[in-house]
């Protein structure tokens, strides 16, 4: 507004528009009159509260003592945690089939030496590359995922 008001006129100050609206705007919201309704509502609410909450914990205890309390999940609340929970579980799966790549691979590797001879190198090298494609699929399902809200 301010800028838009300098444009139009060059000597336009928002701040003397904008303060009789703000002293009445202030004095309106602030008046002893205002203040002192707002401080009757309030009392009134919490002498409510007083007045209701001992029979509303009553009514709770006797409900958690008669048998508890039924809990409500609506499934569209549950559903990301679920899909959460899936993803974690196979990023773990991903991570014990690297872990025991690399184990039975270094075992096989000590164990037979000798009797690999020229076969070592592409071993080796088929196991970096089983290694890296785990690492890069742990890494791509850990990423943080952004949501688009509905």
């Amino acid at each position: 507004m301010d800028g838009l008001g300098l444009k139009i006129d060059p000597g336009f100050d928002i701040t003397t528009v904008l303060h009789p609206y703000a002293r009445r705007l202030i004095e309106e919201q602030l008046s002893p009159r205002q203040m002192a309704a707002r401080l009757r509502d309030a009392t009134l609410t919490a002498a409510q509260l007083g007045v209701d909450l001992p029979s509303y914990a009553r009514q709770l205890l006797d409900r958690i003592d008669g048998g508890g309390v039924d809990v409500t999940i609506r499934t569209a609340e549950i559903e990301p945690l679920v899909g959460r929970m899936e993803r974690t579980g196979d990023r773990v799966v991903a991570a014990l089939v690297v872990a025991a790549m690399i184990t039975g691979g270094t075992n096989v590797l000590v164990a037979y030496r000798d009797r690999l001879g020229r076969f070592a190198g592409p071993l080796v090298a088929g196991g970096g590359a089983a290694l890296t494609a785990g690492s890069a699929y742990l890494a791509w399902t850990g990423r943080p995922r952004h949501i688009r809200p509905r």
